[in-house]
């Protein structure tokens, strides 16, 4: 007998559900689906006092997420697909790495905020700021992704 497939998880910002059409979901999904199943994960999950999730967290993520897929493809720009979790803090994570660059971004219900790390050093090597903004993700991803954009002579537009 033929095993059902799980259903997909369904998004707590149904507003973000509703903005991709299914082949354009594609490349994003993953990520979308991870974030959903962060609802999931209780408190105190890795032994010791971590917070639950916030839902309100997630559901700003979703937003936050799907504003930048659209904006990057929406250039004609690489996309990479993020890690997704969560921290002890309750806070949505996404983590990308392109070679010696690492972009970490850290929603809260209200916020994003960034680490982006190009080496070991802390002081020469490592920036952070505030994520929440188009022209901010949009900036933190042409740093991320301006080997892969100059290779394909793509640019992003910052929109302010």
């Amino acid at each position: 007998m033929p095993k059902k497939a799980a259903p997909k998880p369904e998004l707590i910002n149904p507003l973000v559900q509703e903005r991709f059409a299914e082949p354009e979901r594609e490349a994003v999904a993953p990520a979308l689906d991870r974030l959903s199943a962060l609802r999931e994960r209780g408190a105190g999950r890795n032994g010791y006092d971590a917070l639950a999730p916030d839902r309100e967290a997630i559901a700003f993520a979703e937003t936050w997420l799907a504003g930048l897929y659209q904006e990057v493809t929406g250039h004609g720009a690489p996309w990479l697909a993020p890690h997704v979790t969560c921290s002890a803090e309750g806070e949505v994570v996404f983590e990308w790495r392109n070679d010696a660059r690492k972009l970490t971004v850290y929603c809260t219900a209200e916020d994003a905020n960034f680490v982006k790390a190009w080496g070991p050093d802390i002081v020469t090597q490592m920036e952070d700021g505030d994520a929440t903004s188009p022209a901010a993700r949009q900036q933190l991803w042409m740093w991320l992704t301006s080997d892969v954009a100059q290779a394909s002579n793509l640019t992003l537009e910052v929109d302010d």
